[in-house]
């Protein structure tokens, strides 16, 4: 896996792997333009993709409803230094499972 990250100009950049591109700014009060998610906000998602990947192929390797299959992924802001912390990833499937399943 290779991902290429290239600055665009001030607190832009791009993030590109295989034929896929995506990019990466600040909000407008920190001195960016709020044209694209931050990297904390690309890593929480891809963590909250990467769970809902996951549990849609579980629902389906066992024959459950899969369909509508939600994932939250929230996390703090904490400084000095600067990271996301307490992360919680809040998975919502179409039924209800149990420790079996």
């Amino acid at each position: 896996m290779k991902i290429q990250v290239k600055h665009m100009g001030d607190v832009q950049f791009s993030i590109a792997t295989r034929s896929h591109t995506i990019y990466s700014d600040q909000p407008a009060e920190t001195g960016g333009y709020d044209e694209a998610m931050t990297p904390p906000e690309i890593f929480l998602g891809a963590l909250g993709a990467c769970a809902a990947f996951y549990a849609v192929a579980h629902l389906k390797r066992n024959n459950l409803p899969f369909e509508g299959t939600t994932v939250e992924a929230l996390a703090e802001k904490l400084k000095n230094p600067a990271r996301l912390g307490d992360i919680v990833l809040r998975v919502s499937t179409p039924t209800e499972l149990n420790e079996a399943e």
